[in-house]
């Protein structure tokens, strides 16, 4: 790759120490049961942001400092999508469940989530904050929503079971239903050692979400205590589904139906495994120790230094899995939204749920594949969520282009996709069904890749590089195709291809431009908060510039 002769690719800054003097140090009390009458009336005339849409080129949300300074700046750079989230979900769950219950039921799971991950809480009041200084007056539990909205929707305990004593909360009188289980279409996969072309693991996620929660942002953190890391959660939330940080330990996760208790859900979880965990090991001593609520599911692990692991789980089993012991015949493993081990087959209610015996045999085609042949990679990754074909392991055949069916690229709630080389600190990330046509409007079927560097400044600079490197590989191909005068680049095509690879240099640009003035802003007087801001605006115009190239050089390779 050639290297970007600009002065910023030469330099290397620590994170800078970030305070914020405007956030108060102290933690306020959420136990009563309601906002305060002020604090009601401002929330009422909170002011309504313009209509939103989940954007398929995802925004980028970079933070640093404590806890709350960290959910302070990230309320500041999206505030108003944070708001309209946090009214979309508190809305859908008060609309089932009636607004009393609601406001119980998020002090119960807030209950579970301050006993055992009690940094969360300082994300959301600094959220809590952020937002206030933006105009938009939330209470904790509505922000709280965002994160616990999975499990509250989809496997809420039986309404007319009491909380547990030791929450010291009462069940209100109520004549509210549960809802339906719904069933979504995660499928994961991991693979290390002779099955990658290098030896180091590589996992992925194609992630269930239904259309409420499609909007995903990239989040990139700094924190003073913990992991730096990356996610790609709801805006609102810290993390979801899949997360990679700077130990070299990454994880996806997918949903599994067991008998719902209330404690810890998974959201909960990843927040803590993201920042907090270094290891396999270390996330799954905290799964094991603690009241695991929600979907609580299966995580596939991947260790740069520890290798690989799975752990499945429903509220009152558990068990570890490694390369075998689901009859696996290479270094990996599949996982979708039913229990796989042996040991717990038992479990599974009703059996695979929904298509997810035919994902997981079809997933697990493409990667044993893979492995037999020269190596599972992020492209096995990208064929596989694409594809509309699909595997019956009973028949042992494949159908062919089938939409909609029981393939990996299920469109109705495969809306995000994860894969990360924990060893080289790489992430691809995208948003929308991975074939590219469905949710959102203007999917792409392309993928971002961010390395996880020590600082925003390193992040920014291989953003940069990778930018270029793909605006010049379509460029360059886009060109070859003119001078061979091409009868596929037809002028409607031609004009069509050269509107990407211009927004691609247009985005490159402005990319280069803000991370300058990141670069600059301790130099210029600028807050942390602004200098955050800035970084993040650069990787959203990175990102953005790289996706726009990629779908410019995918029409091309169609055409030819």
């Amino acid at each position: 790759m050639k290297k970007s002769l600009r002065f910023l690719t030469l330099l290397i800054v620590p994170i800078l120490a970030l305070t914020l003097a405007a956030c108060s140090s102290g933690q306020q009390s959420q136990s009563s049961a309601s906002a305060s009458s002020g604090a009601a009336e401002a929330a009422a005339n909170n002011p309504v942001p313009d209509a939103q849409a989940t954007e398929a080129s995802p925004t980028v949300v970079v933070v640093s400092g404590t806890n709350e300074e960290m959910g302070y700046q990230y309320a500041c750079q999206v505030p108003d999508l944070i708001y309209r989230n946090s009214v979309l979900l508190k809305s859908k769950v008060e609309a089932q469940y009636g607004a009393e219950l609601a406001k119980t039921d998020m002090q119960v799971w807030s209950y579970y989530a301050d006993k055992y991950d009690p940094g969360l809480r300082q994300w959301i009041e600094g959220m809590q904050k952020g937002l206030a200084e933006n105009g938009y007056t939330v209470d904790y539990y509505d922000l709280l929503t965002i994160t616990v909205y999975s499990a509250e929707m989809w496997c809420r305990p039986p309404v007319d079971q009491p909380y547990p004593e030791e929450t010291g909360i009462t069940l209100p009188e109520t004549d509210a239903e549960n809802t339906d289980s719904e069933i979504h279409s995660c499928t994961g996969f991991v693979a290390t050692g002779d099955a990658t072309p290098d030896g180091n693991p590589i996992v992925g996620v194609t992630k269930m979400i239904t259309p409420e929660k499609a909007n995903s942002i990239i989040l990139l953190a700094y924190p003073e205590e913990g992991n730096y890391f990356f996610s790609n959660p709801m805006a609102g939330s810290v993390s979801e589904n899949a997360g990679l940080n700077s130990a070299g330990y990454a994880w996806v996760f997918t949903a599994q139906w067991g008998p719902p208790i209330w404690g810890v859900i998974n959201e909960v979880f990843f927040h803590n495994m993201v920042q907090n965990c270094s290891t396999p090991d270390e996330a799954i001593e905290f799964l094991n120790n603690s009241p695991r609520a929600g979907v609580t599911g299966a995580f596939l692990m991947a260790s740069a230094k520890d290798g690989i692991k799975g752990y499945e789980s429903h509220s009152d089993v558990a068990e570890t899995r490694v390369p075998g012991d689901s009859g696996e015949e290479g270094n990996y493993m599949v996982q979708t939204n039913h229990l796989v081990n042996p040991k717990l087959a038992e479990h599974n209610a009703g059996g695979a749920v929904g298509g997810s015996l035919y994902r997981y045999a079809t997933m697990l085609e493409y990667v044993k594949e893979a492995a037999e042949n020269g190596g599972v990679t992020f492209e096995t990754a990208k064929k596989a969520y694409y594809s509309d074909d699909w595997y019956d392991p009973e028949a042992k055949e494949w159908h062919q282009n089938e939409p909609g069916a029981e393939g990996v690229n299920d469109n109705t709630s495969s809306l995000a996709q994860a894969v990360f080389l924990p060893a080289d600190m790489t992430a691809y990330f995208e948003v929308g069904t991975p074939n590219g046509v469905g949710l959102p409007g203007k999917a792409t079927g392309e993928y971002v890749k961010f390395t996880l560097g020590e600082n925003p400044l390193a992040v920014s600079n291989d953003a940069d590089q990778t930018a270029q490197q793909y605006f010049w590989e379509a460029r360059n191909q886009f060109v070859k195709m003119q001078n061979d005068k091409a009868k596929a680049l037809t002028y409607e095509a031609a004009e069509s291809i050269r509107e990407l690879i211009d927004t691609a240099a247009i985005e490159l640009e402005y990319g280069m431009d803000r991370a300058a003035f990141a670069y600059a802003a301790d130099g210029n007087g600028q807050s942390p908060v602004e200098q955050m801001q800035l970084w993040g605006e650069a990787l959203t115009h990175f990102a953005k510039s790289q996706m726009c190239s990629q779908m410019a050089t995918s029409k091309l390779e169609s055409l030819s």
